[in-house]
């Protein structure tokens, strides 16, 4: 039986996909690998998925903890980039050693090893792609930082900003294209949006009503669905938020305030979502595993907890505030719960127009958010009664817990 190798990177969003496959695909009996960062090994231990650590928890949590990261434009870029570029030789050396055996490739965005080793020695690699923000299309462009393509933009003007944000982005990728080089490959173009896509088959991990397909998209391009996933056997405070609720049911649902898995320097955020609960006379839960950004001294109607699964919780709040990760767009899908985006970086933008789109959410910039501005924003979308009907379409919609991953291992297993 041929031998399953992911290839994911990023924060939970990115990865935790990759690990609920790589579950669902021992079930099914194969041997699974991870070539990822350190951060995950627990996770990964308990999917039965074994750990290749290219990238140290160390490396993981000084990215993380990057202002640069988390900026929107050239410097989130640059940090992508970088990152990408030091897990490359690892994961390349990895899989070459692996080239006479009968493996299978499963490769995410910025895992530029996967592709370089189906050029070069002929590995089957499929791509992965979490969000439509990573997939090319002049006709239905992306919301990403770099370009402005409103719908009344004439193609021909649309093809000249492609032409040369994507000159410019080539040599951002200068990097990826060096080390095909020393590989004896000769240089490729629209490395992040092309040429990653494997031409064996590229998976977007959302469902067409999320997204409907260009017709300029590659044809090895398939959609599946949201593969919805939490960590069955992490542990929560589940006894402290049972009673939080209970406690504070006088007041109404809860809202739930997470900037993203791995945000560790955003203090202000938090400072808002307690200032807006104050002023909503509503209560809240804070979510982050970096409680140094927690105020002092929260109001009785506020609680801070490390880690919340959605697939339990979300179903008992009004509305969820968040950056706009897929991960968690499609797990307020799932729960009908309303949102409210503030992204910050990378696909985040591009998820979160496609939330206000299907009318189940809103956006706010973040130089916007304060107490005042995050106040009447949750306020709007949980008083406006269309949000709540449009929340409870879209659920309708949404497989079962665990059906879109097996829906995705039944598509990547049809190259095995």
């Amino acid at each position: 039986m041929v031998d399953i190798i992911l290839l994911p990177f990023g924060s939970a969003g990115d990865v935790y996909p990759f690990i609920g496959l790589g579950k669902e695909l021992v079930n099914r009996g194969y041997s699974v690998v991870a070539l990822t960062s350190g951060y995950y090994r627990e996770p990964l231990m308990r999917a039965g998925i074994e750990l290749v650590d290219v990238f140290s928890e160390e490396k993981y949590r000084a990215l993380i903890g990057h202002p640069d990261t988390w900026e929107p434009g050239l410097k989130s870029l640059r940090k992508a980039i970088g990152a990408a570029e030091e897990v490359l030789p690892p994961q390349y050396e990895y899989l070459t050693l692996r080239k006479d055996d009968d493996v299978l490739i499963i490769s995410g965005a910025f895992c530029f090893a996967a592709r370089i080793a189906q050029e070069k020695h002929e590995m089957k690699n499929i791509t992965m792609q979490t969000s439509p923000a990573y997939i090319n299309s002049v006709q239905k462009p992306p919301l990403i930082s770099g370009l402005y393509m409103p719908d009344w933009m004439p193609m021909w003007a649309r093809r000249l900003q492609y032409s040369i944000v994507g000159r410019f982005a080539d040599k951002l990728f200068q990097g990826i294209n060096d080390f095909r080089e020393k590989c004896n490959l000769e240089p490729v173009k629209k490395v992040g949006t092309h040429w990653a896509n494997s031409p064996l088959m590229t998976v977007g991990l959302f469902p067409s009503w999320f997204c409907p397909p260009a017709d300029d998209w590659d044809k090895f391009v398939h959609l599946a669905d949201f593969p919805t996933y939490d960590d069955p056997k992490i542990s929560y405070k589940s006894d402290v938020v049972d009673a939080f609720i209970k406690k504070t049911r006088p007041l109404g649902k809860p809202i739930i305030f997470c900037p993203g898995s791995a945000v560790m320097n955003d203090p202000s955020f938090f400072r808002s979502a307690v200032d807006a609960c104050i002023q909503l006379n509503k209560p809240g839960i804070l979510v982050t595993n970096f409680e140094d950004q927690i105020p002092s001294n929260l109001p009785v109607n506020v609680i801070h907890v490390r880690y919340i699964p959605f697939s339990k919780v979300l179903e008992q709040v009004e509305t969820m505030v968040h950056h706009g990760g897929i991960g968690t767009v499609a797990s307020c899908f799932s729960s009908a719960t309303s949102q409210v985006i503030i992204p910050s970086a990378y696909d985040q933008f591009d998820n979160g127009r496609r939330v206000e789109q299907l009318g189940v959410g809103r956006v706010l910039g973040k130089k916007q958010v304060s107490g005042n501005s995050l106040a009447s924003t949750i306020k709007e979308v949980y008083e406006d009664s269309s949000f709540q009907k449009k929340c409870q379409q879209i659920q309708k919609k949404m497989l079962a817990y665990d059906e879109g991953l097996k829906t995705v291992c039944d598509l990547v297993l049809s190259k095995v």
